[in-house]
């Protein structure tokens, strides 16, 4: 859904008009980019010079097992239910993952990140890393994996099992129901580290 914002109907309309939603489809894959005017097209002054937000806001159903890929910029990213690969990445916005399993590569700038894991298989990988925010993971009391968590300025608080080599306030080194090949790696800056029972 296009959204602009602008007390100037004409400047609304002209900005709508040229905010482009670009879907592609291929035998395995379905690409949506969003496309910005650009200043080669003459409105992007216009519109730099006046008072008007635009954006796109996605909601897309996809097959449970499907891997996904979002790159966002002032947004944030919702998941759910989806058990394929997530790469996902926002620079001002929060990411959320609820009912997910698969690799999971999260990243944001501005914001927290949680992830709800309905599972977490062997050889499979979750990276989550913000600058700002904190992180929040709550997984399966049974799960088998290795964490390395940090942050810079906060705290890491667990309420599993976990058999540690390594835990002061803002570092946590250690394995789950003896480890394997599951790994968790966790990074914030400027937040907490809350690893939790879902």
């Amino acid at each position: 859904m296009k959204k602009v914002e602008s007390r100037d109907s004409e400047i609304a309309k002209r900005a709508f008009d040229a905010l482009m939603i670009e879907p592609s489809v291929t035998a395995d894959a379905v690409r949506i980019n969003t496309r910005y005017p650009k200043q080669s097209q003459g409105l992007f002054d216009w519109i730099a010079g006046t008072n008007v937000n635009m954006g796109v806001e996605y909601e897309v159903t996809v097959p449970r097992m499907a891997n996904l890929e979002i790159d966002d910029t002032n947004g944030a990213i919702d998941v759910s239910d989806v058990r394929g690969s997530h790469r996902l990445s926002t620079t001002n916005g929060h990411i959320e993952l609820l009912r997910c399993s698969g690799d999971v590569d999260a990243e944001t700038t501005n914001g927290h990140i949680r992830a709800e894991l309905a599972e977490v298989t062997a050889g499979k990988s979750l990276r989550l890393e913000t600058t700002n925010g904190g992180i929040t993971v709550a997984l399966p009391r049974a799960v088998a994996a290795r964490i390395d968590a940090s942050t810079t300025n906060g705290s890491i608080k667990t309420d599993l099992a976990v058999t540690t080599t390594e835990f002061k306030r803002t570092s946590l080194r250690g394995t789950l129901n003896g480890g394997g090949s599951a790994e968790l790696r966790l990074r914030t800056t400027n937040g907490s580290i809350n690893i939790e029972a879902r």
